[in-house]
Order: C-alpha cells, then sequence, then structure tokens
C-alpha cells in the first residue's frame, strides 16, 4: 500500500482508502484495463473476494501474449496470477459478468489462433494483421468460471462470432436479460470488403447457455474510418438496449431490442459525442425503469441523458438528439494528454432510486469521481493515485456497487520505471453517500 496523493487539487475531498498495487511486475504497455463500455471487476458477496482481469499489454517473460485474474479477500493482499487464457495481452475485448457462483467471460485470442495455424507473427517485416494473404480463422470467443473462495475453475470457451483476420469481431460488451438469454455487442473489424467498422450484437440459443449463439445482427456501419464502441444493456421484461459510439460520426447512436417482435429497431441518434473520447457508457436502473447514459460531448463536458420507460426514442431526457445537450457533470474531461480511456461507471441497484457514481479525468490524467443520488449529481472527490509525475488511464469500475464499489486502472510507466502497474481501490460506500473528506 502507499500514498499516492501528491496533487494540485488539494481543494477537494479525498477519501480516506488508498489504491493497492495489483501487478507492477508484468505490465508492460497499453490496453490492459481498457475500456469503459466493458468491465473487468468482479465481486462475489457470498464469499467475500473481489476478482480482477488484466491484460498484460506485450508477452510475458515466457513469450506467450496472456489475459490474468489475481483474487483477494480484504482487497490489500492479493493472489498469485493466474492465466485467465492465452493468445491475446489486449484487455479491450474483456468483459465479465457474474451470475449466482459464475463468472461469463468473453475471449479474444489472435495469437492463439494464428499459432494455431502456423501463421508467422512476423513475415518478410510484416507483422500478421498487416498480410491479409495469410489469413487465419479468429473467431470472438467466450467461457464461464465457477467461484470457489478465491479460486476459479474454468469451463470450455464457445464462439460467439466467427471470424477471420480479414473479418472479425471484438472490442464487445455482455449482459443476460431477464429472460436468462446471453447477449453480446461488438464491433466488426473489416468485413471482407474493406467497409467500415460495423456494430453488431448477438444473443444465445437458449436461456442459460453460452455453447450455442444466432447469427449476428448488423446494427449500424459507420460513415467512415475511426472506432466503434458497442455496450449491451439488459432492461426488463426481456427487452435489452444497445449504445453504440461511432468516432466518425462523432454521435452515440441507440437501438432498442423487442423480444415480442424479435427485432431491433433502427438505431437512432441520442447525442453528440467526442472525437477524441471514443466512449459512452449506460446503466440500468430497474426500480425506476431508466436507463443512464454518461458521455462526453465534443465541448468536453461529461453529460447525463436518462431513457425511462417504455423506452422508446421520445423517452429520453433531455430529447434525443445531436443538438440537445445532457445534464452536464462536469468539463474538461478530456485530457491534454492523448489518454481517451477516461471514465467508468457503476450503479448501486440496491438503492431506490438506484445511485451512479462516476469516475473521469478532468484536465489530467489522475482520477476524481462524483455521485448521482437519483436527483442530482454530488460535489467531485478524488480518487486513486494523484502523482503529477505518473500518468493513470483505463478505469474500470465494478458493474454494480449495492455490496461494495471497487476499482482498478493502470499507470503507465515512464522513464524512471520500465513496467506499469495494475492499481486497486476500495471505496466505502458511506464515503461515496456522504461525500466524505479529510
Amino acid at each position: 500500500m502507499f500514498d499516492g496523493f501528491n496533487t494540485e487539487n488539494e481543494h477537494l475531498h479525498r477519501i480516506d482508502s488508498r489504491p493497492v498495487i495489483v501487478d507492477n511486475e508484468h505490465v508492460q504497455k497499453n490496453h490492459v484495463t481498457t475500456r469503459p463500455h466493458n468491465r473487468k471487476i468482479i465481486y462475489d458477496p457470498s464469499s467475500g473476494y473481489w476478482y480482477v482481469f488484466y491484460g498484460h499489454g506485450n508477452k510475458d517473460a515466457d513469450g506467450k501474449y496472456r489475459i490474468s485474474w489475481r483474487s483477494s479477500k480484504d482487497g490489500v493482499n492479493w493472489s498469485d496470477r493466474h492465466t485467465l487464457h492465452e493468445g491475446n495481452a489486449h484487455a479491450s475485448s474483456l468483459d465479465v459478468l457474474l451470475s449466482g457462483d459464475t463468472i461469463t467471460a468473453m475471449v479474444f485470442r489472435p495469437h492463439y489462433h494464428r499459432a494455431l495455424s502456423g501463421v508467422a507473427e512476423l513475415y518478410d517485416g510484416k507483422e500478421w494483421w498487416d498480410r491479409p494473404e495469410d489469413d487465419f480463422p479468429m473467431p470472438y470467443e467466450i467461457m464461464q468460471m465457477k467461484i470457489n473462495n478465491g479460486d476459479l475453475s474454468s469451463g470450455p470457451i464457445y464462439t460467439v462470432i466467427p471470424g477471420t483476420t480479414n473479418a472479425f469481431a471484438h472490442y464487445g460488451s455482455l449482459t443476460r436479460d431477464t429472460a436468462g438469454f446471453f447477449w453480446v455487442g461488438a464491433r466488426i473489424v473489416r468485413d471482407g470488403e474493406g467497409n467500415p467498422f460495423q456494430a453488431v450484437v448477438v444473443r444465445s440459443e437458449k436461456a442459460g447457455d453460452i455453447s450455442a449463439w444466432q447469427p449476428y445482427t448488423s446494427l449500424f456501419r459507420a460513415s467512415g474510418k475511426g472506432t466503434v464502441t458497442v455496450q449491451v444493456i439488459a432492461l426488463d421484461d426481456g427487452k435489452v438496449f444497445t449504445v453504440i459510439f461511432s468516432q466518425s460520426d462523432i454521435k452515440v447512436y441507440g437501438s432498442l431490442y423487442d423480444p415480442e417482435a424479435d427485432q431491433w429497431e433502427s438505431p437512432y441518434i441520442i447525442a453528440e459525442g467526442n472525437s477524441k473520447s471514443k466512449r459512452a457508457v449506460a446503466a440500468f436502473d430497474p426500480s425506476t425503469r431508466r436507463l443512464h447514459l454518461i458521455y462526453i460531448n465534443n465541448a468536453s463536458d461529461l453529460r447525463h441523458k436518462i431513457l425511462s420507460y417504455p423506452y422508446s426514442k421520445s423517452d429520453w431526457l433531455p430529447n434525443a438528439g445531436n443538438t440537445t445537450a445532457g445534464i452536464k457533470i462536469d468539463s474538461d474531461v478530456v485530457t491534454k494528454i492523448k489518454r481517451d480511456n477516461n471514465f467508468s461507471l457503476s450503479i448501486d441497484t440496491s438503492r431506490k432510486p438506484a445511485s451512479l457514481a462516476v469516475a473521469y479525468h478532468k484536465g489530467t490524467p489522475h482520477y476524481r469521481m462524483k455521485r448521482y443520488d437519483g436527483e442530482k449529481w454530488g460535489n467531485a472527490f478524488l480518487v486513486g493515485m494523484q502523482d503529477p509525475e505518473r500518468i493513470i488511464d483505463e478505469i474500470s469500475m465494478i458493474r454494480d456497487y449495492s455490496d461494495k464499489l471497487g476499482l482498478i486502472y493502470y499507470v503507465l510507466p515512464d522513464g524512471k520505471r520500465g513496467r506499469g502497474e495494475i492499481h486497486f481501490m476500495e471505496i466505502p460506500k458511506n464515503d461515496i453517500l456522504l461525500n466524505k473528506g479529510r
């Protein structure tokens, strides 16, 4: 444990908790705990264990690319590092979801399938992704793990969306609807014809079963170059909502799935986006039947819009549309340094109405947090390392903090350190409720 709170923001409250180093030996590059529309952290209330998942950014000492996990009972002392899967060191496509005593995780492992196909990583000076002639299978996959008192027992890995290096899906999100079906939202890179990114969704064939999946539905195709992010969120009555951010279009789109019609509506514009942030994230409050959307607009404001039942385009407040701004949470949330994984959202559904907690950058690459009590946003307070000489990014908060609020983020390497660090922080719920500082 350490004190990393040297900061120019001393006028802001800081909570009593301090970050804890989870790993400072293996993390080398970026994309290790990213992205805001998917999650890297689980708390199991039955056993009282935390589980964090992260990539390494590059090869390990043994020459393998891998995603790892660790567990902790107290959030301070962490288990040894365990391998979730090999074949990828970037966590951009990883999302984890807790259901009872089972964690479901998205899997993307291009290096595993490349090696299985006998394709060289580097040939004639070109990386494998720059050699379309060396096409090999590259599916987007899924797996489940049973929780056992701080340990995880992994089951088989199944294909969700088939693909190859010339047309593959990744950067996804995962949810489970009220009927028990699993849903995955993802972006497809390339499509065999050189078209821009598209947003797709896919549902499991059977409720509670991840072994077989329906063909995907393509909801949206970007107008040009620039990333696309896709988040699927379960509502009530079997309904599912998809939030799509398109960097090339600089807009946030939405689409509702109606289980009675078994159909997705055509995506429509919810709000203006931001060409640098590339992010939008949402959470659902079942007690009020409201979907809360947090996004960054092109003025670098962090904004909030709310979708109420029955979840039609006309049920947004403020109104859906590119020219209607959401409720302003804070300003200047896109950092001067080129970091774009800069906020994360969590919801406390044990409260009625549910509370929200959002952590975000503001002007500098360090984090602060605000809480929404169901009616208004409170004051900001500092969370995480605030060392002005270090850059922290890629924050991921727990999906639902009804039991506990925890978060992880990535501390980038600097000139003095050859590797980065994964930090964990648990924030007492009373500190959030009272905006308690010291």
